[in-house]
């Protein structure tokens, strides 16, 4: 046993308790009834942003934290950039390293510290169910955790516990009620699929529906014009039967803080992401928002096109 692993011994049990209780947490998060139009979870993603002195990267035992990490999760290291090292040690140092030999490298050498780790599952309370983790990235000053069918709480709690992981391995700890103090920025994103209580196509405005209806579809049925034009018609556009979908819509909302004057652009999105899917009701959204404000946006839509 490493000196490192003997002085962490407690700190690893003491992790291994607030994650219980975050796994409790998390275990009545799930137990939530779901919104009926909600048919899954497709992926949620939290980033919390920290002072880079309150990421002691540069102090990581990287041993001992991808231990912590395959042993709580299972998740594994993906090849560090090795280009980060490319002025900073020999050729040969840097294409002999191994995957983990480069991360330490990369701690301890460069300024612009990152790294990543994929797969893997966030076991809940019982141990009987899990969520998916798709990736987690920790960087000179983020740590940003994205799981498959979860929702944001998930993602934010495996936050907390993977900063905690790089505090032990660091020599050093930090209670959750300190961890919570330390974030300078947070995100989030949640993507779910839902089955509208409407076509999707009444998302489009009256006045685009009724246009695609008069010159698109009938009038001068631009449909036809979308195909080649073949020499047995003279170049024009042939007779043919059409129906216009729901595919994409993307709406972009640009912010500026009139305290600090930072801007920032995000996305909410609808779309169709099966074939069999065109001309119903079912759709993904796509929204920079935590689960539950997520939840509310869509609920508040059904309501305005229903009511």
């Amino acid at each position: 046993m490493t000196t490192a692993d003997h002085n962490s011994g407690g700190d690893v049990d003491l992790l291994g308790e607030l994650a219980h209780r975050r796994r409790q947490v998390v275990q009545e998060e799930s137990a939530r009834p779901n919104p009926d139009f909600l048919e899954s979870i497709e992926g949620s993603r939290a980033s919390y942003y920290f002072r880079p002195v309150a990421l002691p990267l540069a102090q990581v035992d990287v041993p001992l934290l991808l231990r912590l990490v395959e042993e709580s999760y299972g998740s594994i290291l993906s090849s560090p950039d090795r280009g980060l090292l490319h002025s900073l040690v020999s050729r040969e140092e840097l294409f002999s390293a191994s995957d983990e030999e480069a991360l330490k490298l990369i701690l301890r050498l460069t300024d612009r510290k990152q790294f990543a780790l994929t797969g893997g599952k966030f076991p809940l309370q019982l141990r009987t169910d899990f969520v998916p983790i798709r990736s987690i990235v920790v960087n000179y000053e983020c740590v940003s955790v994205e799981v498959a069918q979860g929702s944001t709480p998930v993602a934010a709690k495996i936050v907390e516990e993977v900063y905690q992981m790089l505090c032990i391995s660091a020599g050093t700890n930090k209670r959750s009620d300190e961890i919570a103090l330390l974030p300078t920025l947070i995100r989030y994103s949640t993507s779910t699929r839902v089955s509208l209580p409407f076509p999707a196509e009444h998302l489009m405005s009256e006045r685009l529906s009724t246009f695609i209806n008069d010159h698109i579809i009938g009038g001068e049925t631009f449909a036809g014009r979308t195909r080649s034009m073949s020499r047995k018609n003279n170049f024009d556009a042939p007779d043919v039967a059409s129906v216009v979908t729901f595919d994409d819509l993307i709406i972009t909302i640009s912010t500026f803080d009139l305290r600090t004057g930072s801007g920032e652009s995000h996305d909410i999105r609808f779309s169709v992401t099966s074939i069999d899917d065109h001309g119903m009701a079912n759709i993904r959204i796509d929204s920079p928002f935590s689960f539950d404000d997520h939840i509310r946006l869509i609920e508040l839509m059904v309501a305005k096109f229903i009511s």
